[in-house]
C-alpha cells in the first residue's frame, strides 16, 4: 500500500497535470508539459515511490522496468521492437534472482 506522504505527492501531481491541460485546451495558457509517453509517468512514479518507501520488490521492481521501457519506446530512445527484445531476457533473470533470494 502506497504509504500518506505519496499518495499526497501523486494526487499533486495529477492536480496540476488536469489542470495545465485544461488551461491549454482553452488557451488560457500554453505550458507544453506534456511529452510523448507522458503516460507512461502513471506507471513509472507510483512504483518508483513504492520502491523508495518499501525497497525493492519482485514487483514493484518489474513494473518500474516495463514502464521505463515504455518510456524509452514512446520517445523514440528505443524501439517497440527492442523493448519487446529485452523485456524476456530481463524477465527471465530476475525470475533467477527470485529462485536465487527465495531457496
Amino acid at each position: 500500500m502506497i504509504n500518506k506522504s505519496t499518495r499526497i505527492v501523486v494526487g499533486i501531481v495529477l492536480v496540476a497535470l488536469g489542470v495545465i491541460r485544461f488551461g491549454n485546451y482553452m488557451n488560457i495558457w500554453s505550458l507544453p508539459v506534456f511529452f510523448n509517453g507522458w503516460w507512461t509517468l502513471i506507471i513509472i512514479i507510483p512504483l518508483l515511490a513504492d520502491i523508495f518507501s518499501k525497497g525493492i520488490k519482485v514487483m514493484n521492481f518489474t513494473g518500474f522496468a516495463v514502464g521505463l521501457l515504455f518510456l524509452l519506446s514512446e520517445t523514440n530512445i528505443l524501439n517497440l521492437r527492442q523493448a519487446a527484445d529485452l523485456i524476456l531476457p530481463l524477465a527471465v533473470a530476475l525470475l533467477g534472482v527470485v529462485f536465487i533470494v527465495n531457496h
